[in-house]
Parts: C-alpha cells; sequence; structure tokens
C-alpha cells in the first residue's frame, strides 16, 4: 500500500511547519520511506528517506536525514536547546547522517558543518536494545580558532595574536560501553600539539582516567589563554 500527503502549512507546538510531502510504501512488513521532507521548520529545511522491516522481530533498515537551516537557533530552540546569545552567530548549518542496520549493528555516518567548522562521527553502534557498545572515530576541523571560540562564546579563554591563535584540527575514536568507554583524541588545537588518552564510564555519575598532553613552541602563549 502506498501513502501519499502534501500540506502547505500546519502548525505544531504553536510553530508553523510550511510545504510538508510524505510519500510512504508499504510491502510485506517494509516500510519505505520515499520522501518526508519539510521545507520551513523553524527556519530549516529537513528531508529522510530509507527502508526499515523485522518490526516483529529484529527491527532493521537504512536511510538518510539532511537538515539545512540559515539560522539554527530557531531549530533548537523548538528542540529544547537553547544556544543563548552565540547561536545566531553560527551561521548556516548543513547536517547529513545515514544509517544501516539493525539494532544489534548499526553502521552511522554522521556530518554537520557550522560557521566554517566541520564534525563528523562515523562507525558502528551494538546492542541498541541492551547495553549500547560503540566502535566510533570522530573529528572536528575550523580554520581559526579564535572565530570559533567567539561564535561559541567561549569568554573564559583568550585567543587572538600571540595567545591562542590558528586552525583546530581534532581526530578521536571511542570503543566499548559505557560504562567502560576506551576514548584517544589527538591533532592541532591553536597552534598547539594535543593528545588525550584514557577511559570514561557513564551510570549514575561520570567517572573518568585521562592522560592529556599539550606541546607548544611557547609555553607562556598557552597559558595565557586560560
Amino acid at each position: 500500500s502506498d501513502i501519499k500527503i502534501g500540506l502547505a502549512e500546519l502548525v505544531f507546538n504553536e510553530e508553523q511547519v510550511k510545504g510538508i510531502a510524505l510519500d510512504l510504501g508499504l510491502l510485506n512488513g517494509a516500510l519505505t520511506v520515499r520522501e518526508a521532507a519539510v521545507s520551513d521548520l523553524a527556519g530549516a529545511a529537513l528531508s529522510l528517506t530509507g527502508i526499515a522491516g523485522g518490526f516483529d522481530s529484529r527491527v532493521g533498515g537504512g536511510g538518510n536525514v539532511k537538515v539545512t537551516a540559515d539560522d539554527p537557533t530557531g531549530l533548537a530552540h523548538l528542540a529544547g536547546i537553547d544556544l543563548g546569545p552565540s547561536g545566531s552567530r553560527l551561521g548556516p548549518l548543513v547536517f547529513n547522517a545515514s544509517v544501516d542496520g539493525d539494532q544489534d549493528r548499526l553502521v552511522v555516518d554522521v556530518g554537520m558543518m557550522a560557521d566554517g567548522a566541520e564534525l563528523w562521527v562515523r562507525g558502528t553502534l551494538g546492542a541498541l536494545a541492551e547495553n549500547l557498545t560503540m566502535d566510533v572515530a570522530y573529528g572536528v576541523a575550523h580554520p581559526n580558532f579564535p572565530d570559533l571560540a567567539q561564535a561559541l562564546a567561549w569568554r573564559g579563554l583568550a585567543t587572538g595574536a600571540q595567545v591562542l591563535d590558528g586552525p583546530v584540527s581534532l581526530r578521536g575514536t571511542a570503543a566499548g560501553t559505557l560504562l567502560n568507554l576506551q576514548v584517544g583524541v589527538t591533532g592541532a588545537l591553536a597552534g598547539a600539539d594535543v593528545g588525550v588518552v584514557g577511559t570514561m564510564a557513564w551510570s549514575d555519575r561520570v567517572a573518568y582516567s585521562l592522560q592529556a598532553s599539550i606541546t607548544h613552541d611557547h609555553a607562556a602563549v598557552v597559558l595565557a589563554g586560560f
């Protein structure tokens, strides 16, 4: 069976939602989302495509999500996230994500760009219905750390010439369960080579055991930044 819906506008949670398109198909227990799109939700455009099945046993499938917004503050507010005064300075947002697999093993590929910053996460998640496991790599990059700090309103850091200046390029990994997560981060941060390695655990409270290293040609510059 097929379901197709098109709406010019409706109101959701006191927010106008415009340009709604829905095109679904259901065959032999598999749900195909040929198109699920919104042209304007709190200033953002959203689209979803994919297929899902196994609702009577092991849920699985794959899909793609894309979100674009000239200003992400409206969408963040709708999601209950307060970006504060820095939100509007983040500029255009582009978010892409793809998933494939089932509740026992899910392959994820997530990327986001905002205000010149690029963030990504790629890897696998396992045992979603039980004790979540993960084996992922992630990274963040920005051409200029002072600009990033200003956009995020990090007023506690001193940035600019002769202090914390330069690009950001960090890569890391996380593997294990939430109760015993092995983490590592390496890369460059505003002229310094940085590294973090250790373990983290999430239960009633966050526990961690980490070792960090910072290498810079001028230690006074790093100390002045903090």
